[in-house]
């Protein structure tokens, strides 16, 4: 599915400081969310064919916390494409992630994660999950696509995209596994907002929406204060470079833990990490930054 042009109004998003600037989604109390209609909740919208009481925070399954996002199929609108909206901020790099949750096979075909450029007033769609009702997982961007497996019903699916308008590629991820990279057209300069849309045969859920803005993360190989780490990606050990005196080195996950830490050290053991996104934050005698390394 690909989207027509609604109107939607522009807000924007107030990020938590972590080791990077990150705004994490639960749809719980504790962020400001009510069980019941989720547009007009924290800035989401919707478009399409999504009416009240058919996109709601509910409680009937989660990956985190006790509250999700729930899409209700509406028997009215069967066929018919819509979805939930939430606006993104104007980042050269950034790294965004949901888990998913459908609810039947042969039912809706499902557009996930779906990141949009509605700068010149017309919806381009660039990259996305689509998760068909045949059970075909398939993801890629508008022109090129790829096969990537078969979901099951009530399976939660873990869903991330790491995009860079500076190498103007984009890598996706499922579960984990890095599964491709897609370039970002030369037409598009920035994105503006992440939808979760399905045609109303049959709901799903989304939950653990994680937006990371990696703009003010050194560059994660050549850093202008004179640190390199390599190699990235990695399967074991990541070496740091420096000018200065690592004082430590401490990994990242992308929760935003610190899950390992190391005094006077230039390198680290990665072996036993899951495969996936970290961050490494490089401590020396004059500074600290912080770096993006993928482990594979």
């Amino acid at each position: 599915m690909r989207k027509k042009l609604f109107t939607l109004s522009l807000f924007a998003l107030i990020f938590n400081q972590v080791s990077a600037q990150e705004k994490n989604i639960s749809f719980e109390e504790t962020e400001g969310y009510s069980t019941g209609y989720l547009v007009g909740q924290n800035t989401w919208e919707s478009y399409g064919y999504i009416t009240e009481g058919y996109a709601n925070v509910s409680n009937n399954k989660y990956s985190d916390g006790n509250l999700s996002a729930q899409l209700i199929a509406d028997p009215a609108n069967e066929g018919n494409w819509g979805g939930i909206v939430y606006k993104l901020p104007e980042a050269k790099k950034f790294i965004i992630s949901a888990d998913v949750n459908m609810e039947e096979l042969y039912g809706s075909d499902h557009d996930l994660l779906s990141i949009y450029d509605n700068t010149n007033g017309e919806y381009e769609y660039i990259s996305g999950f689509y998760f068909d009702f045949l059970g075909d997982i398939i993801i890629g961007d508008e022109t090129t696509s790829q096969s990537s497996g078969n979901w099951e019903p009530n399976t939660w699916y873990n869903l991330k995209a790491d995009y860079d308008f500076n190498t103007r590629k984009i890598d996706l991820y499922l579960n984990n596994n890095h599964i491709r990279t897609v370039a970002i057209p030369s037409q598009i300069q920035k994105v503006t907002e992440v939808d979760f849309e399905f045609d109303n045969y049959s709901g799903f859920n989304v939950d653990n929406i994680k937006i990371v803005n990696l703009d003010h993360l050194s560059n994660n190989e050549v850093s202008i204060n004179t640190i390199s780490i390599y190699p990235n990606p990695t399967s074991d050990w990541l070496k740091v470079n420096s000018i200065t005196n690592i004082k430590s080195l401490e990994i990242i996950d992308f929760n935003g833990n610190s899950i390992l830490r190391k005094e006077n050290t230039t390198e680290m053991n990665v072996k036993e990490l899951s495969n996936g996104i970290y961050f490494i934050k490089v401590h020396t005698d004059k500074d600290s930054n912080t770096y993006k390394f993928i482990k594979r």
